[in-house]
């Protein structure tokens, strides 16, 4: 992942030559660009992007020039993954990346392709959240390998939500092996392994991870890890004495500011207040902790 954040004085003009491109989501928050490509042979084609574009492409044996305008205020985010990886991670069914093709094959490459839309609320929610991410450490690191597979599940099921994943695996397996990974992070919750090792633990890819977590939990993986972090830390603060420090440390913050700041936004609540009267109101998502 990468984080543009910069203001450009002067124009941009640049020009690229590569063979072997990844795949990438581009996100363009504040600036305008324009890019006209050469792809395999005379493929000749000019895209211009706006803030509030979005876009997965994969090209291959492409050259061209890259432009934007001066003084402009430049926001991006963008997301690169080798085309086997891509495949092999997410699932990728023969028929999306054949659904996808934008140019004809060339020298026997994986099809070029190239998708813009404009990106709905929920997926600028996302980007957002990530520009303003409040973690750190392995914390930080989950919450952004989280994001990253919500704008990819959210850009691919713009594309033919049906047959974005392949479907050959047993379902009932699948859930087991999700059971079997939230128990994990329950059991490890102060130090847990982050999510393509906990994917790897339990057999696999993390977008089909994440996918049956939100089946079974209503939530990512992040998420339900947060949450019961903060429910187990809730429960400590009013049957334990142990100190603020303490319990943040327990459930793997290595802050207490950063601790307390996620805690009252969860509960709505400090944790000195929920110690001393304990809580105003239930929690609206309850989570399982066995």
């Amino acid at each position: 992942m990468t984080i543009t954040r910069q203001t450009r004085g002067e124009s941009l003009k640049m020009s690229f030559d590569q063979d072997q491109a990844p795949v990438c989501f581009c996100y363009n928050l504040a600036q305008k660009a324009r890019c006209t490509v050469l792809v395999g042979g005379d493929n000749k084609i000019a895209f211009e992007r706006k803030a509030g574009d979005g876009v997965l492409a994969y090209l291959p044996q492409s050259r061209g020039i890259l432009e934007s305008t001066s003084g402009e205020n430049v926001l991006g985010i963008s997301l690169y993954f080798p085309v086997e990886a891509f495949m092999e991670m997410f699932g990728i069914s023969k028929k999306l990346m054949n659904l996808m093709r934008t140019w004809p094959n060339q020298g026997g490459h994986t099809p070029a392709f190239y998708h813009q839309s404009r990106f709905d609320s929920e997926t600028r929610l996302a980007l957002w959240q990530i520009l303003q991410c409040p973690f750190t450490g392995k914390a930080r690191e989950l919450f952004m390998e989280a994001k990253t597979l919500e704008l990819v599940a959210l850009k691919l099921a713009e594309l033919d939500p049906k047959s974005c994943m392949e479907t050959d695996e047993p379902r009932g397996r699948i859930m087991q092996q999700a059971r079997q990974a939230h128990q994990i992070l329950v059991e490890r919750m102060a130090d847990p392994p982050d999510l393509n090792h906990l994917s790897r633990m339990v057999g696999l890819n993390r977008n089909k991870l994440n996918t049956s977590f939100k089946k079974i939990y209503g939530d990512t993986v992040f998420n339900i890890l947060r949450n019961a972090r903060l429910t187990k830390a809730c429960s400590l603060l009013q049957h334990t004495e142990l100190s603020l420090v303490e319990i943040a440390f327990s459930i793997g913050y290595n802050s207490q500011a950063n601790f307390t700041t996620a805690f009252r936004r969860h509960f709505g609540q400090s944790p000195n207040m929920v110690r001393k009267f304990g809580l105003s109101k239930p929690v609206t998502k309850p989570i399982s902790l066995s």
